[in-house]
């Protein structure tokens, strides 16, 4: 059972919703930066991106290190 809950929290990542989601919200970014003409703020908008990035990636780590400790247990 315990190994159940880690392959669902790695089934978010791969969910097609989900996955659109995280599109859409790099879309606008996108959007944003390329419509703004200032420097700064253009930087940091590309800084949000970024820092979504690497939430993703540090979450998608976690729930895969979740996994196989539930699995192991």
């Amino acid at each position: 059972m315990s190994s159940v809950r880690g392959e669902k929290i790695q089934q978010i990542f791969e969910d097609e919703d989900f996955q659109l989601l995280v599109k859409e919200i790099k879309h606008s970014f996108f959007d944003e930066w390329s419509r703004e003409k200032k420097l700064d703020r253009r930087e940091k908008i590309h800084a949000k991106l970024e820092a979504m990035e690497d939430l993703l990636t540090a979450m998608r780590s976690e729930a895969d290190s979740i996994a196989i400790l539930k699995h192991r247990s």
